[in-house]
């Protein structure tokens, strides 16, 4: 009777010890969920083609002042090409709706000026969809100061990249159609552009190659 517990037990040790054996090697061959270079700790220090050095990071809720300066050092030509409106002011609902993002399907990328990080002088964005959510909406501006140095294009490679990692596949922009310069942008940054037409408006969008795998 001894002996045959005895064997029991053993049976029921080797058996627990090729459970925990088997879970070790399935989670060693479980792949590891990709790293999140775009949290909240992203800090990217990028000197543009003049030489000017900038500092990109995502869009905080304390940035509120810092974006409604940013508004009045636009020009009322590129507050209407960012807008398709005439914009004097943020409301305080769409301050917060601006700098109070999820880092999911809303997620903001802002650039400050290296030697002055109070100074704030672009910022990208997407916004998910809920119908699809491979699919964002997304939106940059440059303060007029700083446009043509290469700002444009080093914030939307970025916001690519953010987008990658959350698993969206195509960027969607609504352009003025007058806006010319905004379409060679994304030309040059993501090469091959989708374009229709919605009115006075030019609907751009543009496919993102999934994000490789983690290193």
């Amino acid at each position: 009777m001894e002996r045959r517990e005895g064997v029991r037990k053993l049976a029921v040790g080797l058996s627990l010890a090729a459970g925990v054996a088997a879970a070790g090697i399935l989670a060693r061959r479980r792949p590891r969920p990709p790293a999140i270079r775009f949290n909240a700790a992203y800090r990217e220090d990028v000197r543009l083609r003049d030489g000017t050095r900038v500092i990109l990071r995502l869009v905080r809720p304390r940035d509120k002042r810092r974006l409604e300066e940013g508004l009045r050092r636009l020009s009322a030509e590129s507050r209407y090409q960012r807008f398709h409106a005439p914009k004097a002011a943020f409301t305080a609902r769409e301050l917060q709706y601006l700098t109070e993002t999820d880092g999911r399907s809303h997620l903001a990328l802002g650039a400050l000026l290296a030697s002055n990080p109070r100074e704030g002088l672009a910022v990208a964005r997407f916004v998910g969809g809920p119908r699809d959510p491979r699919v964002a909406d997304a939106a940059i501006v440059v303060r007029d100061d700083m446009q043509l140095r290469g700002l444009g294009s080093v914030l939307l490679d970025r916001l690519a990249d953010a987008a990658r990692e959350r698993g969206i596949r195509t960027l969607r922009f609504e352009v003025l159609s007058a806006n010319v310069a905004m379409i060679r942008l994304l030309r040059r940054v993501f090469g091959q552009v989708r374009q229709s037409r919605e009115g006075f408006l030019t609907i751009a969008e543009a496919d993102l190659e999934p994000a490789g795998p983690a290193a």
